[in-house]
């Protein structure tokens, strides 16, 4: 079924932003003519809970491709060097965000394409140097529509809240001696009867 904006943004948490990205291609009038193909690219489209949407033009897809793969290979070999590709990916990706996600403490995030592959929750913050899932809270989403039942799913477990006050550790072994003490009573019933 067709989603409106507005049961999206209904959907979102006050301190919370959506932020989808989406690999493209260009449409150009260049890309009619024989031969030609408009380089792709990544975009971010930001809802905020008012309604307000934000687009930022991330700049080449390519480019933001080699950087995460350059990336993912210095983890997987052990490199050095890989915090400082991670801060590359992360400048190019979420740094030109920062002005319309400022004060969020929640990012509902669909990526797309390469961004997939990209740990958002183990980025570093580029002030603090801190790790942007222990300030942040991030949420992975395949589209803006799953928000719908997630968000419904957050309201049900934050409901669904357990307290054990005063626990008795000893329970167990009451429990114990108490079956020992009916199986012991059982057997002496049953040996009475046969008696008789």
């Amino acid at each position: 079924p067709f989603i409106e904006i507005n049961q999206i943004t209904a959907s979102l948490p006050v301190d919370s932003v959506l932020i989808e990205f989406q690999k493209y291609e260009p449409l150009n009038l260049d890309n009619l003519l024989p031969n030609t193909k408009a380089s792709e690219k990544y975009m971010a489209f930001i809802l905020k809970p008012s309604g307000q949407i934000d687009v930022v033009d991330l700049g080449r897809a390519d480019v933001i491709d080699n950087k995460i793969q350059e990336a993912l290979f210095e983890t997987q070999q052990g490199y050095d060097s890989v915090n400082a590709r991670w801060k590359e990916v992360r400048k190019i990706v979420l740094n030109p965000l920062a002005a319309a996600t400022v004060g969020s403490k929640q990012l509902f995030i669909s990526p797309d394409a390469e961004l997939h592959r990209v740990p958002f929750t183990l980025l570093r913050d580029q002030n603090t140097n801190k790790i942007l899932g222990d300030a942040i809270e991030f949420h992975l989403l395949t589209s803006g529509r799953e928000l719908l039942g997630l968000t419904k799913k957050m309201e049900l477990k934050s409901e669904r809240l357990l307290v054990v006050a005063n626990p008795d550790f000893n329970s167990t072994d009451r429990a114990i001696e108490n079956t020992k003490t009916e199986s012991e009573t059982k057997t002496s019933n049953n040996t009475n009867r046969s008696r008789n």
